[in-house]
């Protein structure tokens, strides 16, 4: 193999070394985030907490309610029973049923706005649980997902470095040096193609007479203008 042809090779798996690197650099920094998850967990309890609430207000008026009803019933007892023949009692019982009574009609009003508001905040907590759960099944589908690409990902990685340094074997030393100084000031790119004349690295056209030498010479060719090594299929 032409030196180039080498360092081709080399840059295409350095390439993909990077790529996949870059991509396990992705699931690492998204493993174990369950921001989405928590924060509509957080809205579940607010609205479970608002509904019970809601709930403990329904019972509380239910309860007035019932407790107001068998005081009314028992002082109606009282007055209809023959139990109280006193006229001045009679007059209290009377007028203490009365205040029951109306006190009875206001906590059933309430309750008609606290059934509207009970049924309101059980139709936001089940909306709640449903966004819960489905975020829930989101980040535990994406951490499977995340573990089958990590595996992949681990196996393509030994797999281009075990290639690599096959690679780098086969190139001599000063061709390695050259092409490790490239990657470092170039942004992981040493190795361009020439397509039409033209280098790929900075986009530039070169002059017929480089790129002759790029497809015939056996050392290295360079671009004038970044420096890069040019290989010409």
């Amino acid at each position: 193999m032409r030196k180039v042809e080498v360092l081709r090779d080399l840059q295409a798996v350095d390439t993909a070394l990077d790529q996949a690197r870059e991509r396990m650099h992705r699931i690492a920094a998204r493993w174990g985030r369950r921001e989405e998850a928590d924060a509509a967990a957080a809205v579940r309890e607010r609205t479970l907490a608002d509904l019970h609430h809601r709930q403990g207000d329904q019972h509380d008026l239910e309860l007035q309610i019932e407790q107001l009803r068998a005081k009314i019933k028992m002082n109606n007892d009282k007055m209809y029973g023959g139990r109280v023949n006193n006229p001045r009692e009679l007059s209290d019982l009377s007028h203490e049923v009365e205040q029951d009574l109306r006190l009875v009609s206001d906590r059933e009003d309430r309750l008609l706005g606290v059934f509207d508001d009970v049924a309101a905040a059980e139709t936001a907590a089940t909306t709640a649980q449903a966004t819960y759960d489905e975020a829930e099944a989101r980040f535990k589908s994406d951490q499977v997902q995340m573990a089958t690409d990590k595996r992949a990902l681990d196996a393509e990685i030994a797999r281009l470095t075990a290639r690599r340094q096959e690679l780098v074997a086969l190139a001599d030393p000063a061709s390695l040096r050259l092409y490790e100084s490239l990657r470092r000031s170039k942004g992981g790119l040493a190795v361009v193609p020439i397509t039409q004349r033209t280098c790929m690295g900075c986009r530039i056209a070169l002059p017929s007479s480089e790129e002759q030498k790029a497809r015939s010479s056996e050392d290295l060719v360079t671009c004038s203008s970044c420096g890069r090594i040019l290989f010409a299929g």
